[in-house]
């Protein structure tokens, strides 16, 4: 269901940031919490938030919650991959996507061997970025 508000009138998605599985709604958080850390670990958490794309408060409130309810922590993945070759990624995978429907359904003449050899040098170039 497409949450309604005044600035979200008849859209299908929220008009912030929205990732699929992930809730909308905002939980209060009224307490404030300080904390002296070492140079070591504070750069090791600059860079943990930089690669998340987090802000310090969010990625240590995300792994304290992951912590006290005993889940994995549900913060976005490091990611090693350089934002354009993402990009092209999925849009290739998304085209592979729709090719495979296709032939599914008969209308184009693609073998599912050709598909996965598509499908597996996608997966090759995708490792090499992540290592």
């Amino acid at each position: 269901p497409a949450l309604k508000n005044k600035k979200n009138e008849g859209r299908a998605m929220p008009t912030r940031g929205y990732r699929k599985g992930l809730s909308d709604r905002k939980e209060p958080v009224p307490c404030f919490v300080r904390s002296r850390i070492t140079a070591p670990m504070f750069s090791a958490l600059d860079r943990e938030a930089e690669a998340r794309n987090l802000t310090y408060s969010r990625l240590l409130y995300e792994i304290l919650k992951a912590h006290q309810t005993g889940q994995r922590l549900e913060a976005p993945h490091a990611r090693n991959i350089p934002h354009a070759l993402m990009r092209q990624l999925s849009g290739a995978l998304n085209n592979l996507n729709q090719l495979t429907r296709q032939a599914n359904a008969g209308i184009v003449p693609v073998t599912p061997a050709e598909l996965r050899q598509v499908m597996v040098a996608i997966e090759r170039i995708a490792r090499t970025y992540a290592t």
